[in-house]
C-alpha cells in the first residue's frame, strides 16, 4: 500500500490565525501518474470554526475556504 504525509501551512479564513496540518494519506489512489484531488475540514485552533481544504495528493493545496456548511441558516419552522 502507498502512502505519503503532507503538511500544510495556511491562515483560517475566518480569524486569519496561522495553522497548520498533518495529513497522512494511504491507498491505490496514490499510485504514480494519479493526482486525486481529495478534501478535509480543519477546525481553526482559535476561533473553532471549520476550514475546508481542497488539495491533491501530490502535495499540492489548491483552496482554502470556509466550511459551506457552516454558512447554513436553519429556515424558522411553521408550526
Amino acid at each position: 500500500m502507498l502512502e505519503v504525509e503532507l503538511r500544510f501551512d495556511f491562515q483560517c479564513c475566518l480569524c486569519g490565525n496561522n495553522m497548520g496540518v498533518t495529513l497522512h494519506c494511504a491507498g491505490p489512489g496514490l499510485a504514480p501518474g494519479q493526482s486525486k484531488m481529495a478534501a478535509i475540514k480543519a477546525p481553526c485552533p482559535t476561533c473553532g470554526d471549520n476550514n475546508l481544504l481542497s488539495f491533491t495528493t501530490d502535495g499540492r493545496l489548491h483552496h482554502v475556504r470556509p466550511d459551506p456548511h457552516r454558512l447554513l441558516i436553519p429556515a424558522p419552522s411553521c408550526n
